[in-house]
């Protein structure tokens, strides 16, 4: 029969070496140009098939994970999506297999999703055998600190996860545990793999493996009485059950349940919120701001013109360690893990690699931070000579690009057979994608006609009603504009969406707060001593019943259909309108998660899932948003607005909805 090794095991573990041993042993991984090459971490190549990682990336990715997450997976199987992954992981297989009786597979990142690929290799006929390698966790958090920049607790706790993933799933199972001293050290392992890839273990072989194996891979040298002095009994528990072969007796659970306790102490703090109000916050804080590049050079220009010219640098890239940049030293991770009082900006300008670093810096003793983004707000809002308050033609250039932008989504909207047609901020982002994932073209759309258009006012001001009328060719003043939009939008397919409306209305202020429409509105208000929280309470009063005029301003003016004359069945969170040559699917997006088969029957495709899309804790502002739910103060007469008797709230949600919906406010009512 044939035989699939898969080597697991945490990432800088010596995985790769393990795999390029079995290749000299004649275990096939793959044609050199499909595995990945040699980067700085690994000069000798990775040895792991593109393919394959490229798929496990995508299953961590679709269960709202990355391959440093502290967290284990939650695989839906039912997944569409889920299930594509898993056809994918068989046809890698089976293409190894084709060349090979003898096949390896390595990536530590199987190591977290080792049930799932069980599943996948099920039938297919093959035997599968594991080799776990594991290494020193001292010098695994050493060997990440330097290539990632991550704490020390961080790179800990990931070596806990991956490990223990791998020791939950291999309870029962045959497995070959391999620690990563031994490669280097033992010759007898050399016997035992090549048993396992049935290659004669000769004097040529044994050369061959000597001549690959460098002391040099070993670049930190710890030993188990240093993983004990860590006083961390999970750590040094589960390193020692490992050490002497005694895992499989080991009580999983309960490691499990002290590992649970262990991300809870999490010490990082986002002080967003507070520094944005108060920036004498900062004051007395040892400034840090995390990577000397580009957007570390913003960073300190913002600080030096709030009034802050102290703060220092640190960086992953140990050749900046030791020098001076724009007035600070740049620092590595260990040298400011231990310091107290620190604040830390994460300047990055690649998004996910943002989040990655504030979140293995989180783990640093009493650390707080800021972020990027709230900075920049400060500065625009606070800053003598800010930026956000631009000239006239500065105003009218970003209005010019708004209309543009515009003029795009109509011309999308005409060339698309189903509109995603909604106010904006109600879960339309997740339809959209989810419709395109299984080839569905549609255009998302927010508005047409613009009869009220506040958008223009953020950017221009109030006082220019008159030219953002004039100028706006996507108007409803226009008519033969708007006589072209209703023509080109008949026979389509449309998709509405209703929501809670004061989130609504939240979301809207915090979506031009983050596309910087709202930047000059926010510092002419700040500047006449208004708190943050007053200027969003007030932008949030001004766009009040937006999401339920849009019904009329855009969805009746657009074909003629008040959806308010038609039922809508507030249990199952959905009505269908077949009416005056239109369809349309009024959704509500509380009951969003359950209603994948309504929308695959009303666009009459054969499958469909919902995949999140535009999630607000993935989003810059994310720490800031949070802060505002709790701390704003919204009027009581616009609260009662929605919840005394509204009959737009009457029609789409029942009284103990409403009910609930009220009680997540109540607290923040003035």
């Amino acid at each position: 029969m044939k035989k699939l090794v898969i080597i697991t095991g945490m990432h800088r573990s010596g995985t790769s070496l393990t795999a390029r041993i079995s290749q000299c042993m004649g275990a096939y991984l793959g044609e050199d140009n499909e595995l990945i090459g040699s980067s700085l971490g690994n000069p000798d190549g990775h040895f792991e098939n593109i393919e394959a990682v490229c798929i496990n990336n995508n299953i961590l990715q679709l269960c709202d994970r990355q391959w440093y997450s502290l967290e284990s997976p939650e695989v839906d199987y039912q997944s569409l999506q889920i299930r594509k992954s898993m056809d994918n992981i068989k046809a890698v297989v089976r293409k190894l297999m084709e060349k090979n009786n003898i096949a390896v597979i390595k990536d530590p990142r199987i190591s977290v999703l080792l049930p799932l690929w069980e599943k996948a290799l099920k039938g297919l006929g093959i035997e599968v055998f594991y080799i776990w390698v594991y290494r020193n966790p001292l010098e695994v958090m050493e060997s990440l600190r330097e290539r990632n920049g991550y704490s020390s607790k961080y790179g800990l706790l990931l070596w806990i996860h991956y490990n223990l993933s791998i020791l939950r799933f291999v309870k029962g199972k045959e497995y070959l545990l391999i620690n990563y001293r031994d490669i280097l050290e033992q010759s007898s392992l050399i016997k035992k793999l090549s048993a396992m890839f049935c290659c004669k273990c000769d004097d040529d072989l044994t050369m061959k493996i000597h001549s690959i194996i460098k002391q040099g891979y070993c670049h930190f040298d710890y030993s188990y009485q240093d993983v004990k002095y860590t006083q961390n009994s999970l750590l040094s528990g589960l390193y020692g059950a490992l050490l002497e072969k005694r895992e499989a007796k080991a009580d999983v659970s309960l490691w499990e349940k002290y590992y649970k306790t262990a991300l809870n102490e999490a010490e990082g703090k986002f002080l967003d919120y507070e520094i944005l109000e108060n920036v004498s916050v900062l004051e007395g804080k040892e400034i840090i701001i995390y990577g000397a590049g580009n957007y570390g050079l913003l960073a300190a220009n913002m600080l030096q013109q709030l009034g802050f010219p102290e703060y220092n640098f640190c960086d992953k890239d140990i050749h900046k360690h030791g020098m001076n940049f724009m007035n600070g030293i740049v620092f590595s991770i260990a040298e400011i893990e231990n310091r107290e009082n620190l604040l830390i900006i994460v300047a990055i300008e690649n998004e996910d690699i943002r989040k990655e670093m504030e979140q293995t810096l989180a783990y640093i003793k009493g650390v707080n931070f800021l972020s990027f983004f709230v900075l920049e707000e400060i500065y625009h809002y606070r800053a003598e000579h800010p930026t956000s308050l631009m000239s006239e033609t500065e105003k009218i250039y970003a209005w010019y690009k708004e209309l543009e932008n515009r003029a795009e989504i109509v011309r999308d909207a005409c060339q698309s057979p189903v509109l995603v047609y909604q106010n904006g901020k109600v879960g339309s982002s997740t339809i959209s994608k989810s419709l395109w994932n299984v080839g569905v073209e549609n255009a998302h759309v927010h508005r047409f006609f613009f009869k009220n258009d506040i958008v223009g006012e953020l950017i221009l001001g109030e006082e220019q009603k008159k030219f953002i009328s004039s100028s706006n060719f996507f108007n409803f003043q226009y008519s033969e504009y708007v006589m072209n939009v209703k023509k080109e939008m008949k026979c389509k397919k449309m998709i509405t969406l209703v929501r809670e409306p004061i989130a609504v209305d939240l979301s809207t202020v915090f979506q031009w707060i983050g596309s910087r429409t709202s930047s000059r509105y926010f510092a002419q208000k700040f500047r006449r001593g208004e708190s943050f929280c007053q200027i969003v309470s007030e932008l949030m009063v001004k766009v009040q019943n937006r999401m339920f005029d849009w019904f009329d301003e855009e969805l009746k003016e657009l074909c003629g259909i008040d959806v308010f004359l038609y039922s809508f069945d507030k249990e199952k969170g959905y009505t269908i309108i077949s009416d005056k040559g239109v369809e349309i699917l009024l959704l509500k997006v509380e009951k969003l998660s359950g209603l994948a088969e309504v929308i695959r029957d009303f666009i009459g495709i054969e499958q469909f899932e919902l995949l999140n899309e535009n999630v607000g804790k993935n989003k810059r502002y994310a720490h800031l948003y949070r802060d505002i739910k709790e701390k704003i103060e919204l009027p009581k007469e616009y609260v009662e607005h929605y919840y005394s008797n509204n009959q737009y709230m009457d029609h789409f949600y029942t009284k103990e909805e409403q009910k609930i919906f009220l009680s997540r406010w109540k607290g923040i009512v003035k």
